[in-house]
């Protein structure tokens, strides 16, 4: 199941618009929106919190500076836990002048959306628009 371009453009607008806002702003500031027939359901962002291990997350980090991140494809789920079934997901990352960066999901957050929530497609920003898996 695809997306319609108007959606895409619509979910980057509303991180560009909500970007100063971002628990991450200072980091790495993503978005996860779940969409189903073109209609956003609902919208994660990342944010300093510690993963839950059970969906393969951990923190690989020594370094005491290192700071554990809820991803934002989780934070999604947890907004949303119902019909969790012909989801498309959209990804998008920025930078602090609101251009598109990579957001090409981790392999922990791939197998949640892949292999538990089986979604139909996902689709993620790069520096030179969009990519989709």
């Amino acid at each position: 199941m695809g997306v319609s371009k108007s959606l895409l453009n619509r979910t980057l607008a509303h991180a560009r618009a909500t970007l100063l806002d971002h628990p991450q702003y200072m980091a790495f500031p993503h978005w996860t929106f779940f969409v189903r027939n073109n209609e956003i359901l609902t919208v994660g962002m990342n944010r300093v919190m510690e993963p839950p291990k059970k969906y393969g997350y951990h923190s690989r980090y020594v370094d005491p500076k290192f700071r554990s991140k809820l991803h934002a494809e989780l934070d999604a789920l947890r907004s949303f836990k119902r019909g969790l079934h012909n989801l498309t997901v959209i990804n998008i990352r920025l930078n602090r002048e609101g251009q598109t960066r990579l957001s090409f999901p981790c392999q922990p957050c791939r197998n949640l959306l892949i292999n538990v929530l089986e979604v139909d497609k996902i689709y993620f920003t790069t520096e030179e628009g969009w990519g989709s898996l």
